[in-house]
């Protein structure tokens, strides 16, 4: 079975990148499991430099579905973060639109490695399409980068890397129903760590989530209106006051 699969994965490895009949094969020979998805990964440094985008896609294939086993599919997640490294720009944002980097299955150390991976390259690579993926991957990998996101946020000297975790925060947040304990990261964020008014915005926004603590809401309004008797961040006020009353 190990020598048939190592077979396969040599074949796939030599084979021009993205035709059919490869694909079929790479979807039969997912059946094969950890022994299919192991000899990909052993035949990866193998694989023509040209070729190899499209045989990562394959390896994010077999690695996403239900037959592959833990340990195969973490080691393809370190396999991805070696790419990473010296990765151009359109393999790492195949990488960033795989499935496996937002599998909870992924062990939860390899995701955060990912996701401080995908923030800390955001300042060298400056392109609004890369700030825009980097934060809907961020958002697909859930719950397990939390802690990674707040780091980074009041860690980083990136202005773009803490803007894009703040959004992936606030997103995640929203879809995951972590609403109370982000709700007050960004209430005792200090006021120079995000653009002017985004910490007050993604309250408001979050304080409209079912799933907000009514007390917590209080405050967050109370707040809003002593800063617009105030004249402070105005039109942040305005737009946090906007969704508190459509909460």
């Amino acid at each position: 079975r190990r020598r048939f699969a190592a077979s396969v994965a040599a074949d796939v490895a030599s084979a021009p990148g993205g035709d059919v009949a490869t694909r079929r094969l790479v979807e039969s020979a997912t059946r094969l499991g950890d022994d299919f998805l192991r000899a990909l990964l052993a035949a990866y440094p193998s694989t023509p430099a040209d070729s190899r985008g499209t045989f990562l896609s394959l390896v994010d294939t077999v690695a996403s579905s239900d037959e592959a086993g833990d340990e195969a599919r973490d080691a393809s997640g370190r396999l991805f973060l070696e790419v990473l490294r010296s990765a151009s720009r359109p393999i790492r944002v195949q990488v960033m639109e795989s499935r496996l980097c937002s599998d909870p299955r992924l062990g939860r150390a390899i995701r955060r490695d990912l996701c401080l991976d995908f923030l800390q390259s955001l300042h060298a690579l400056r392109a609004e399409r890369i700030f825009d993926l980097t934060v809907s991957t961020l958002t697909r990998m859930g719950p397990a980068i939390l802690g990674e996101l707040k780091s980074r946020i009041g860690e980083s000297s990136y202005a773009e890397e803490r803007r894009a975790a703040a959004t992936a925060l606030g997103e995640i947040a929203w879809k995951d129903r972590e609403v109370d304990g982000v709700l007050r990261f960004f209430r005792e964020l200090d006021v120079d760590r995000l653009p002017a008014g985004m910490a007050l915005r993604e309250t408001g926004r979050l304080c409209s989530h079912p799933a907000a603590d009514p007390a917590l809401v209080a405050e967050v309004a109370k707040d809003c209106l002593k800063r617009l008797s105030a004249n402070e961040d105005l039109f942040a006020v305005v737009d946090a006051l906007g969704w508190l009353g459509a909460g």
